[in-house]
């Protein structure tokens, strides 16, 4: 083992701790955008991407109007 083993035991915690912090911030941002595609219908994911852009528009517009 390289290192010494004073230091070793806390890098790896902030190192664990970080690596959950980072998963759990993933998987949050990953619902929001399922959620927003799916339940909202608002074509946010098609405005993130420009060449798609007239495509999801055109769909959030023609469900927004079946809504109403």
């Amino acid at each position: 083992q390289i290192g010494d083993r004073d230091w070793r035991r806390p890098i790896t915690h902030w190192h664990g701790l970080a690596a959950n912090i980072t998963l759990a911030l993933a998987g949050f941002h990953a619902a929001a955008a399922l959620v927003h595609h799916y339940a909202l219908r608002d074509g946010l994911i098609g405005r993130m991407w420009p060449e798609t852009n007239r495509r999801f528009e055109s769909d959030a517009a023609a469900s927004s109007d079946r809504v109403r």
